[in-house]
């Protein structure tokens, strides 16, 4: 499981953005990535996913296939 995680800077285009990878069985830390960098997609309401995204995937900073692996049943 996965939860990640955007701020910003009050005032400014910067930002940081965070992803931690869980063990879904034990909670165990799998993977965690996280960045800085600057708002590439101005805010508009009803279209923040847009201004998320970008970050969540920056470019050369991306998560391992293996950390993203389905659960056993």
């Amino acid at each position: 499981m996965a939860g990640l995680d955007v701020a910003y800077a009050r005032g400014s285009d910067r930002l940081a953005a965070a992803v931690v990878v869980l063990d879904a069985v034990t909670l165990d830390v799998v993977e965690e990535v996280a960045i800085t960098g600057a708002a590439t997609f101005p805010y508009i309401p009803g279209l923040f996913a847009f201004r998320e995204t970008v970050p969540q995937r920056p470019e050369g900073r991306t998560l391992k296939p293996c950390a993203l692996k389905p659960l056993r049943s």
